[in-house]
């Protein structure tokens, strides 16, 4: 689970919107680590790969 405290605000937003949770504007970086955590769909290694695909598509569009 450490791998959701080096994310990105951003990435954990996108992945707990593909994870299927509702997200608002007034969660923070910590309110949306335990909202993916407690997520029906949590598997550490899936979500692990999941960020880590979130995470490089940011990259590759901010270039």
């Amino acid at each position: 689970m450490a791998f959701l405290g080096r994310a990105k605000k951003s990435d954990l937003i996108s992945l707990a919107i593909e994870l299927g949770e509702e997200v608002t504007n007034d969660l923070r970086v910590v309110d949306l680590r335990e909202l993916i955590t407690k997520s029906k769909k949590y598997e550490v290694e899936f979500v692990a790969n999941m960020l880590d695909a979130i995470a490089e598509e940011r990259v590759e569009k901010e270039k």
